[in-house]
């Protein structure tokens, strides 16, 4: 499914309690803030989603594939979106599996297991194991 300007406009006023004209006057703000951006030639940064920036590309000569023609293409600047580690793990997540940040949290708790020393932790650990108690993967 593809997710479209209205689909956005709709879950803003969703989990907002917007208007759907308030929604959409926000969601058209931040758009055209963007795009005026962007034309400037600045970059866009977007914590834990990723990089919007500007680039040029340089005049090169091709070939059309139909005449065989040699032919310019002429100098151009062209938007490009690199991705966060962060946005590339949750793409990348299993379907119906939690987030590397989902389980980050679960790692840091402390868990008392009675073990004094990393052999018997180890020992413990592997008993789970046996016993098909899952561990988080870090």
């Amino acid at each position: 499914m593809t997710l479209t300007k209205t689909n956005i406009i709709g879950a803003v006023s969703d989990r907002t309690g917007f208007t759907m004209k308030k929604s959409r006057h926000s969601v058209n703000t931040l758009i055209e803030i963007i795009k005026r951006t962007l034309e400037s030639g600045e970059t866009i940064k977007v914590s834990h989603f990723g990089k919007f920036e500007v680039k040029e590309r340089k005049r090169r000569r091709c070939r059309n594939p139909r005449t065989g023609a040699e032919m310019t293409v002429p100098a151009k600047r062209v938007v490009a979106f690199k991705s966060f580690k962060r946005l590339k793990n949750r793409v990348n997540a299993q379907p119906g599996g939690i987030y590397r940040d989902d389980v980050a949290q679960t790692i840091n708790r402390t868990v008392h297991t009675g073990a004094t020393n990393s052999k018997e932790l180890k020992k413990i650990l592997d008993d789970q194991a046996l016993a098909g108690v899952r561990r988080p993967k870090r």
